[in-house]
């Protein structure tokens, strides 16, 4: 009887650790930007309130 060698992608094993690898890179990278995106927006709208309402000795 012929042995079937079997690689990595055909696998069980390769069938779920691809899909989770990419989803993991896809939600690293969102939760990256839109952390950004509040950290520039908070950080903006704090300057612009105590440049407003303090007076800076």
């Amino acid at each position: 009887m012929a042995e079937v060698k079997i690689n990595f992608f055909q696998s069980i094993k390769g069938k779920i650790l691809i899909p989770v690898i990419v989803l993991l890179a896809i939600l690293g990278t969102a939760s990256f930007i839109g952390i950004s995106i509040l950290l520039n927006f908070t950080n903006t709208n704090v300057g612009e309130i105590v440049k407003k309402y303090l007076v800076i000795l």
